[in-house]
């Protein structure tokens, strides 16, 4: 679906439906639920998700990217912020399968680095933020003012 929308510059979830309707066989409600779930998470996180790969794609514009590497990439960034179901290995994995199947013979190695260096970088500023409110409550309390009431 996002292939489709990718090439027609529909950013549409209608246009999501539409390519699941015409062109894919009827699959169980749940698995359509997902992908379009998965669409629309994509699609309300795309800036944010461009902005993390640029600044791990050194030298690459993201519109050098393959289109199905940078689909893939998506979607496992989605899964990996807004998914605690899914772990993160699992959507790299994932991701690397989809590009080796149907992208260059790089793929797999590129996708790989890049979703890898973001998901080193988001454990960090996990940790950093589950570590802040632990160290602000072993702060002792402030000292009792200095001035005396005359």
């Amino acid at each position: 679906m996002l292939y489709g929308m990718d090439l027609q510059r529909d950013t549409s979830i209608g246009g999501a439906r539409l390519v699941l309707d015409l062109f894919t066989p009827r699959m169980e409600q749940c698995v359509e639920d997902y992908a379009l779930h998965l669409v629309h998470g994509v699609l309300m996180h795309k800036t944010a998700f461009d902005e993390m790969l640029a600044r791990q794609a050194f030298n690459w514009k993201l519109n050098r990217i393959a289109v199905i590497d940078r689909l893939a990439m998506y979607i496992a960034l989605f899964e990996m912020m807004y998914e605690d179901s899914v772990p993160d290995v699992v959507c790299i994995n994932e991701a690397i399968d989809i590009v080796k199947l149907f992208s260059t013979s790089e793929s797999g190695q590129f996708v790989n680095g890049i979703l890898d260096n973001i998901r080193k970088e988001h454990a960090r500023v996990k940790n950093a933020e589950e570590e802040k409110p632990a160290k602000e409550a072993r702060r002792p309390n402030d000292a009792p003012s200095q001035h005396e009431d005359a």
